[in-house]
């Protein structure tokens, strides 16, 4: 569109974006399902989350991955918004895990289940196009995330951020429909 800049923001902190949207400092932002705030969150894509096991693991080409192992293994425990997910599936499995490392970064975690330290747990979404050789099994009980484009309002976003938020769409759709 003419007459449009485009600034990106980074903000990894999902009550900062949300501040940040509902304050007016950003106009949209992919957030993860559901919203603290009142904020109009439209839902792009359900997100697997996803156990990563060194690819050499007696579990590598298996259907899934059972409770006993995520019990009974030494865990790499992510310390971004991932470690959410990572609790939850814990927590719903009834398993107390065996933490080793407890890591800031998600591709700091990757690199040490692809070293053999250890097994974590991911969004899918993380997982994509990764280099590094990996076992990704879903766990025993399946579980997602809600990936979605949020604004403060529909009724008031400009013409370009409705735009944006049309073409992001489309893209996304087109893109795991593919898969």
């Amino acid at each position: 569109m003419p007459g449009v800049e485009l600034h990106l923001m980074c903000i990894d902190d999902e009550a900062e974006l949300e501040r940040a949207l509902w304050h007016g400092d950003a106009d949209c932002g992919f957030l993860v399902a559901p919203a603290k705030r009142a904020l109009k969150a439209i839902p792009l894509h359900d997100d697997p989350i996803m156990v990563l096991l060194p690819p050499d693991h007696a579990l590598a080409h298996a259907d899934h991955v059972p409770a006993r192992t995520l019990a009974e293994e030494p865990f790499i425990q992510p310390r971004s918004r991932s470690m959410q997910e990572a609790e939850a599936l814990l927590r719903n499995s009834g398993v107390k895990p065996r933490v080793r490392f407890a890591v800031d970064s998600d591709y700091n975690v990757m690199n040490m289940v692809s070293k053999g330290l250890g097994f974590s747990i991911l969004p899918g979404l993380l997982l994509e196009d990764t280099v590094l050789p990996l076992a990704v099994l879903p766990p025993h009980l399946k579980m997602r995330r809600e990936i979605s484009i949020a604004m403060r309002s529909t009724d008031t976003a400009s013409v370009a951020t409705r735009a944006f938020v049309q073409t992001v769409r489309t893209w996304v759709a087109q893109r795991y429909e593919q898969r």
